[in-house]
């Protein structure tokens, strides 16, 4: 992945892998997609205290989503594990 690249993250859940690569690399963006709310919750707090601890993070955009009908078109890479549990 290069600074070109969109991480997409589907089921993202509490946001370990999307912020993993948010803070590790140097994609234009990274996207964390989940249908459960509780979990996306957890992904949010999770990057609202990487951000007020200061680490360096390339954008991150959490959405709620079910992965059957939402649009990744702008996606160029995919990450997908566990998501049948």
């Amino acid at each position: 992945m290069d600074s070109s690249s969109v991480f997409v993250d589907l089921g993202c859940g509490r946001g370990r892998a999307v912020l993993q690569v948010a803070m590790h690399s140097t994609v234009r963006k990274a996207i964390g997609i989940e249908l459960s709310e509780s979990r996306l919750e957890q992904a949010e707090m999770a990057l609202k205290q990487l951000q007020q601890q200061g680490v360096q993070l390339w954008p991150v955009e959490l959405q709620q989503a079910d992965l059957s009908s939402c649009s990744l078109k702008n996606g160029t890479h995919f990450y997908l594990c566990a998501t049948a549990f």
